[in-house]
């Protein structure tokens, strides 16, 4: 029996095309997140391959700063605040994040850096004190 002419033959791509549409769709998706993270989390600094402490501590408050909130107008402020604090204006900060992001190397160092000084503040708060008062 011959199959309508609108049904994919077995040589055509038919629901196989959708499915790697729909797919590749995922996938440039997922790059462009990359890609985006790639400009947003590498910070600048000279060619050197150590990245600046300052901008790793700057990167990592940033961090914190976008989590503390579901505000975004508030986080934006607190955003704001952070760069200050560190001597950046969302510019310069944006400026160093893309020069950075020039070199896999020094943005992998980066990476990690700013991976490991969270991972540092974690640790520091879950090593605290408890705020609460103990019970007699």
């Amino acid at each position: 029996m011959a199959r309508p002419s609108n049904s994919p033959s077995l040589g055509s791509y038919g629901h196989d095309s959708q499915r790697t549409a729909v797919a590749g769709t995922r996938v440039s998706g997922f790059v462009g997140t990359v890609v985006l993270l790639w400009f947003a989390i590498a910070p600048g600094c000279s060619s050197d391959s150590i990245p600046s402490a300052e901008l790793i501590s700057t990167y990592a408050d940033v961090i914190v700063a976008r989590s503390t909130g579901l505000d975004s107008a508030q986080v934006q402020k607190k955003i704001d605040s952070v760069l200050a604090e560190h001597g950046y204006d969302s510019l310069e900060f944006f400026e160093a994040l893309r020069s950075m992001s020039a070199s896999p190397e020094l943005f992998k160092s980066f990476y990690d850096s700013v991976s490991t000084q969270l991972r540092a503040q974690r640790d520091s708060i879950r090593a605290a004190p408890s705020a609460a008062p103990a019970s007699p």
